[in-house]
């Protein structure tokens, strides 16, 4: 409710409190809170100056690599060495698979 309160630019929001609603007697108990000083966002010395977004990736995560079915065709046809693994379930490893591919 208090999302489409703001949305709509309606009503006081409860900005600093916490509304409590206790659904088995519909109570509503209001609670007031205190901001923090060391918040890393909002508090005196705030760290985090903007959104984050998490959309884009993280800087701690690499791309992975690939490649296409020619470039493998050729990899294969070299002398590959390596070990082909094929992430699939078994009923679709056994219907279609490179030869030489592990489960």
């Amino acid at each position: 409710m208090e999302a489409i309160k703001l949305l709509a630019g309606i009503g006081k929001p409860p900005l600093g409190r916490l509304v409590h609603y206790r659904a088995l007697d519909t109570s509503f108990r209001e609670i007031k809170i205190k901001k923090d000083p060391n918040c890393p966002l909002c508090g005196e010395n705030a760290t985090i100056k903007e959104p984050v977004s998490y959309t884009k990736p993280s800087c701690s995560m690499s791309p992975v690599p690939e490649i296409s079915t020619l470039e493998l065709r050729k990899i294969l046809a070299e002398g590959f060495e390596g070990i082909l693994l094929d992430v699939r379930e078994q009923d679709e490893y056994f219907m279609s698979h490179i030869e030489g591919s592990q489960l």
